[in-house]
């Protein structure tokens, strides 16, 4: 009779050893080495900095799409892309020239690259020759000229080496700025005071051209729920005109290849309780104006959505920053408590930011709670330097972990954490392995005792 038992008893943790076996070849484990993967990808030259409305970032839209499509995840509207129009700078033939002149001859020509490059904050006048006669200001670090309608802003960089590109924000008041050395202040505060003129030239058009986000989602059980929305924008600063390209791998390959691995990873699991949104944002680098889009469209039919916004992810030795609106220090989020809750109960270190420095300002500008995890290490972002061997994998994993359990515990139910949880799937084995290997023991020291 005991033997019985035992072969019955066996069998059934075999079954069920078998069952946790086949349930976790399923499931696409997250890699955060597939992500670092991505991100190099992302980053690469190939796609020269992803600037927005340039071929390449199309192509990084495209790539999204296709990925969201091999994934089975359903668009939310007809297609997975959703165009929508930007006025964006587009480098043109012309040479960069910042000169003094006077009487229409030229006195000092300045060198690009080491005594003046443009930023690439606005170009809504790409050529000009400014003087005395017009508005002037001299401050101690920056002249400025208001010319009819426009504003020029000359000022000297922290940086003597030019690597810093702000982003772009046609809505500006300063219809072009450049950064300088302290030397072509003096040089050009001098020759102002001469009556002399500068005349500046930089090689930029500004077009309207319509580029796209790329959204897909996982449908839930209950598609009336207001669902989770997971965002990343994956559009950067391109490249200068020295040909220094500006790869953005923290800024942001990083949370678009983070956003790209958790979809291959969810969509592998059981269908959710609400639907699971995905979406790769596009220029955020001119203003937020992809998720401003997505959001004041979204506002009413996704009314109650929770938003999470990656943005910055695998800094290593930094902690975790939850970022929110800069107006938003007194608004309840019922999402950043939860969130600091679990890394309280991970043990990882995290911080607060109220600024409307990423996507997430958007989605709380128009009714969401939303926050912008990130490891907010700007030591390296809008320069060359911001590059994949920077990035790490320990830094990706803790991004997971409070992202993973968070996911867990609010759109899937308890039995799920049963089914998929590491320890469960480890005890199954265990048993099984006493249950077979019992009798081998037992033969053993049969033997040993019969010697």
């Amino acid at each position: 009779m005991k033997s019985k038992i035992y072969k019955v008893c066996t069998v059934i943790s075999a079954i069920i050893f078998i069952f946790f076996l086949v349930l976790r070849c399923t499931v696409h484990h997250f890699s955060s080495t597939d992500v670092k993967n991505d991100i190099a990808f992302l980053s690469s030259e190939q796609f020269n900095g992803r600037l927005c409305g340039t071929n390449e970032n199309e192509q990084v839209a495209n790539y999204i799409a296709e990925e969201f499509k091999e994934l089975d995840l359903k668009p939310i509207d007809k297609d997975y892309t959703q165009g929508f129009q930007v006025v964006a700078p587009f480098k043109n033939d012309e040479v960069p020239t910042l000169e003094i002149k006077k009487d229409d001859n030229t006195v000092k020509k300045f060198n690009y690259g080491t005594d003046f490059k443009e930023d690439m904050l606005n170009f809504k006048v790409s050529d000009v020759t400014l003087s005395s006669e017009d508005n002037l200001n001299i401050f101690p670090s920056s002249i400025s000229f208001k010319k009819g309608g426009d504003l020029f802003l000359l000022y000297v960089s922290k940086e003597d080496n030019f690597n810093f590109r702000s982003s772009f924000v046609h809505e500006s008041p300063v219809s072009f700025a450049i950064a300088i050395t302290k030397d072509t202040y003096n040089e050009i505060v001098t020759a102002i005071k001469n009556n002399s003129e500068i005349s500046i030239s930089l090689p930029y058009t500004l077009k309207t051209t319509e580029v796209y986000n790329v959204a897909g989602k996982i449908e839930g059980k209950d598609s009336t729920s207001p669902p989770l929305i997971l965002t990343a924008h994956f559009d950067h600063m391109g490249a200068d005109c020295l040909d220094n390209i500006y790869a953005g791998a923290l800024d942001n390959a990083s949370g678009a290849s983070f956003l790209l691995e958790l979809a291959r990873y969810l969509s592998t699991l059981p269908k959710p309780n609400r639907d699971i949104i995905f979406v790769g944002l596009n220029g955020e680098e001119f203003g937020l104006i992809g998720s401003n889009k997505f959001a004041s469209k979204y506002k009413d039919t996704l009314k109650g959505a929770k938003v999470i916004n990656f943005d910055m992810i695998g800094a290593p030795d930094y902690p975790i920053t939850f970022m929110r609106g800069e107006k938003s220090l007194d608004v309840k989020s019922d999402l950043l408590d939860n969130l600091e809750s679990i890394c309280k109960e991970l043990g990882l270190e995290s911080n607060i930011k109220y600024e409307d420095a990423s996507d997430h300002a958007s989605f709380i500008n128009n009714g969401f709670d939303s926050l912008t995890i990130s490891h907010s290490d700007v030591s390296r972002i809008h320069t060359p330097d911001d590059k994949i061997e920077f990035i790490s994998e320990d830094a990706i994993k803790s991004a997971y972990d409070l992202c993973n359990k968070y996911i867990i515990d609010n759109n899937y139910n308890p039995i799920f954490k049963i089914l998929f949880n590491d320890i469960v799937h480890a005890a199954s084995f265990i048993i099984f392995l006493m249950f077979i290997g019992y009798p081998i023991l037992k033969r053993i020291d049969k033997h040993k005792r019969a010697k």
